[in-house]
């Protein structure tokens, strides 16, 4: 009876322990909330699992991976926002993507600039005065999965 105990126990540990194991995923983040000269306290966080890291310095962030900055931003009124979306709509871009991210609708295109092609994505925090630029030199497929990271919101 004993020795029927212990093995119920341990077959009973072991099932919850697998059970842990496949019902719990870990995630890490990390985030920044800066007040912007629009007034507005925005909040930047990344999803820092394998290996991102958010940085900022003077008001502005950066995604890296591996130590490599793969993004970066800054904050705009709505002045500068409008402008950047004026020229990028008027410039010999190619559109990426036209969507919404955490509520928060933005505009995605890649442009030729002195240094080789530009990542480039324009978005609007809703409910506040302020836009985000964030822009990469770095390959679209190291791109796409650093933003998709991202998550914005006023605070």
């Amino acid at each position: 009876m004993k020795k029927q105990l212990h093995t119920l126990l341990a077959g009973f540990l072991a099932a919850c322990t697998a059970f842990l194991l496949a019902a719990c995923s870990f995630s890490t983040s990390m985030s920044y909330t800066f007040t912007v000269s629009t007034g507005d306290e925005i909040k930047i966080s990344l999803d820092t699992s394998d290996g991102y890291r958010l940085t900022e310095e003077d008001s502005t962030f950066s995604v890296e991976k591996d130590d490599e900055v793969v993004l970066q931003g800054i904050f705009l009124d709505e002045t500068m926002y409008n402008d950047y979306m004026e020229r990028a709509k008027a410039a010999d871009i190619s559109v990426i993507a036209e969507d919404e991210k955490d509520g928060n609708p933005y505009f995605y295109y890649q442009t030729e600039v002195s240094a080789g092609t530009a990542c480039q994505i324009l978005l609007w925090i809703d409910g506040s005065q302020t836009g985000i630029m964030l822009a990469s030199l770095s390959p679209q497929e190291d791109v796409d999965p650093a933003f998709e990271r991202l998550e914005f919101s006023k605070e």
